[in-house]
């Protein structure tokens, strides 16, 4: 059985790490690519609960396997990946590389992360228009 709501979005909080000035809808799309099992975990509960639409990987071949399909805004994976990801990361709708955010020291506390990955989107989005 399908539902079909008709009038304005009811929700007290938008979805998706959107913002107000975000077309209705829109949930930017977070490939989160990390070998260990946990710190997957948290990045995708983090990324999940500020409503960002998250796909975890635990391997770099099988992100690129799927983010063609998937075309995600950006790329999070941690430093020792970045090796595998070099000149094989795919290309947007614009044909420019998928931003790559990598995971520091510095990015450890989730608001640092948050905030860094907002601003690359934010970045992405300006060279855009």
């Amino acid at each position: 059985m399908s539902e079909f709501r008709f009038g304005p979005d009811r929700r007290q909080f938008a979805r998706g790490g959107r913002r107000a000035t975000d077309p209705a809808g829109y949930a930017p799309m977070v490939v989160v690519i990390d070998g260990d099992a946990t710190r997957l975990d948290i990045s995708e509960a983090i990324l999940a609960k500020l409503r960002f639409a998250v796909a975890p990987f635990a391997s770099v071949e099988k992100a690129l396997a799927a983010m063609h399909a998937l075309r995600p805004e950006i790329v999070v994976a941690r430093a020792d990946v970045v090796d595998a990801l070099h000149d094989r990361l795919p290309v947007d709708r614009d044909g420019r590389a998928i931003p790559l955010l990598l995971l520091t020291p510095e990015l450890a506390e989730p608001s640092a992360l948050i905030e860094a990955l907002r601003k690359l989107i934010r970045r992405h989005r300006a060279q855009t228009t």
